[in-house]
């Protein structure tokens, strides 16, 4: 999971907005972990969560604390989601997804301002929010099998793998 995380932050950082050129970018890293932690539970979204903002600190200017707490929550919160994800229905997971988007949105927002950013709250911003959730959430259905795949139990070392 870690080297596939790896290439969605890097791709997300330094391709997708020279290729795209909209202000709206999907968020892959957001999208594989709240796929992960909502198939292997809060643990694992959790830890997947704060390795995959440290890794988009380093690629940023937001100060490294907003990164790591608005990935980590949304780990976290995905992974509670864990007893749901599997039974609920095939449009459970790209649900899940649209709304963690709408969520770390508003926790970079609180972040920034807590650490002294202004942050401008319109509804342009907000319309752009809703569209990437719309965005993300279609990419979540298309990369659920893939991030299942990597989320599969290993055997009897599977714990201390990622």
């Amino acid at each position: 999971m870690i080297p596939a995380l790896l290439v969605a932050v890097l791709v997300k950082s330094s391709l997708l907005s020279a290729w795209l050129g909209t202000p709206v970018l999907p968020d892959l890293p957001l999208i594989l972990v709240v796929l992960y932690g909502g198939l292997r539970g809060p643990r694992h979204g959790l830890t997947v969560g704060l390795i995959g903002g440290s890794m988009e600190s380093l690629m940023s200017a937001v100060p490294i604390g907003v990164l790591l707490f608005r990935l980590g929550m949304v780990g976290l919160g995905a992974g509670m989601s864990q007893s749901r994800f599997e039974r609920t229905g095939l449009l459970f997971p790209p649900v899940l997804v649209a709304l963690a988007t709408l969520a770390a949105a508003v926790l970079a927002g609180l972040g920034l301002e807590t650490v002294g950013w202004s942050v401008a709250w319109s509804g342009p911003v907000a319309g752009n929010f809703a569209v990437q959730a719309v965005i993300n959430a279609a990419l979540g259905a298309a990369l659920l099998p893939a991030v299942r795949r990597m989320a599969a139990p290993r055997g009897a070392g599977e714990e201390a793998r990622l």
